[in-house]
């Protein structure tokens, strides 16, 4: 099912995202559904849940699952006649709550080899900021490590709290923005 909300919820929605992300806020990170690709739905389901809770432990950031977008655009809903279930009607809503980055993946299966694949997409930048891969026999050997692959996909970024600016900083590195500044006023 795809959103139809009205334009003034979306505008006012927008709004209160752009309003409530200051500087002492942890960066918002939606962590969408995996898409089961040759696995049953189930142990894609299992496996999101466990990402999910993996997500939650870490402290820099605030988690936003797809299950917390429903569920408030399930409130919503009710007051608005509005419904959302979809990926991109979810990250649109996610946007629009503050949350600049997105964690998408599968879980597949590839002859005998389960597949788990996660990519950290940052929305204002419109491009992916980092990507992680599991390969294992079995789902029971792939869940133990996705500790680590969450370390690995978030370790090395350094995540930003706002929705205006898309320039992306590796850690410890200033964004050079003398020259940019002086090319731009020059135009």
């Amino acid at each position: 099912m795809t959103l139809k909300m009205p334009v003034p919820l979306w505008v006012g929605l927008a709004v209160l995202g752009a309003q409530t992300a200051s500087a002492n806020e942890k960066p918002r990170v939606l962590f969408l559904d995996l898409t089961a690709t040759l696995v049953k739905p189930e142990e894609a389901k299992i496996m999101t849940d466990m990402i999910s809770a993996e997500l939650a432990q870490f402290g820099k950031y605030e988690t936003i699952t797809s299950t917390d977008l429903r569920q408030m655009a399930a409130l919503e809903a009710e007051k608005q006649n509005a419904g959302c279930s979809d990926s991109s009607c979810l990250a649109e809503l996610a946007g629009a709550m503050g949350a600049r980055y997105v964690i998408f993946g599968s879980l597949g299966k590839l002859g005998e080899q389960f597949v788990l694949t996660l990519n950290l997409f940052d929305s204002v930048a419109a491009k992916a900021v980092s990507r992680s891969i599991i390969k294992s026999k079995g789902l029971d050997k792939m869940s133990e490590q996705i500790p680590s692959t969450l370390r690995q996909l978030l370790g090395g970024q350094k995540l930003r709290n706002d929705m205006t600016t898309s320039d992306v900083v590796a850690p410890g590195v200033a964004f050079p923005w003398g020259p940019l500044k002086a090319l731009l006023l020059t135009y």
